[in-house]
């Protein structure tokens, strides 16, 4: 993460996180991780793979530096990653609301359960049907829909209904709906949003493709990402 940050960063990117250099970043993430990994451990129904540790990093240290800040943050994300520390109950075993002291990785009403899809690598031209756990042929234009994923990749999900982006000035859901790549909250009295032009610099957005500059990130103290310069992007 350190390696990421001093070689991806600007130099004022590197000042927002506080890092006096790469040795007091190493020392601040290596306190950071292993506080974490004590306290997951404590609760003993959680077990740490190294060997899965291993391979997260050998699978997070090539990403692009647009891959490795979600948000402008610094993140180890791969098929490994999520197996480093897994837990140890059963499904049907009582778990609280905690996802992670489940084997399967996931926590509902209280009792582990199967995750939906949970293991499932589904081809080219094929998603995975979360009622069946199984790969089927992705939809074509007018047919029921209720993720992206299910959808030809040239379309999305609109409305519960695969198509194409939406024009400015038409209702929308969410920004991936829109050509325009944002979708502006409504009025109170409508149901939905409005796919309107990009978002500028200082408003509150969910996706980088929704601001005008290309760049959805945490700024400061903001409460959530909000639009700006993208982060980390290399080219300090």
């Amino acid at each position: 993460m350190c390696t990421k940050i001093f070689s991806c960063c600007s130099a004022a990117d590197i000042s927002g996180f506080g890092y006096a250099g790469q040795a007091a970043c190493l020392q601040t993430i290596t306190g950071q991780q292993q506080m974490s990994a004590d306290s997951l451990l404590a609760l003993g129904v959680v077990v740490y793979d190294g060997h899965a540790a291993r391979r997260c990093l050998d699978e997070a240290t090539p990403l692009a530096c647009a891959d490795f800040f979600p948000y402008g943050r610094p993140t180890l994300s791969g098929p490994s990653c999520d197996q480093v520390f897994t837990g140890t109950l059963q499904i049907g075993d009582a778990c609280g609301d905690l996802d992670v002291s489940c084997e399967s990785g996931d926590c509902a009403s209280g009792a582990c359960v199967v995750r939906p899809c949970s293991g499932v690598t589904c081809d080219a031209g094929q998603y995975c049907d979360p009622g069946t756990s199984s790969c089927a042929p992705v939809k074509l234009a007018g047919a029921l829909c209720n993720s992206d994923d299910e959808c030809d990749p040239s379309e999305g999900c609109r409305d519960n209904t695969c198509g194409p982006t939406l024009a400015p000035g038409v209702a929308c859901a969410k920004s991936s709906d829109c050509e325009t790549g944002a979708c502006h909250a409504a009025p109170t009295s409508l149901p939905s949003g409005v796919c309107g032009a990009p978002l500028a610099d200082g408003s509150a957005c969910t996706i980088a493709q929704e601001c005008a500059s290309g760049g959805c990130s945490y700024a400061g103290a903001s409460a959530g990402p909000v639009c700006g310069p993208v982060v980390c992007a290399g080219t300090n």
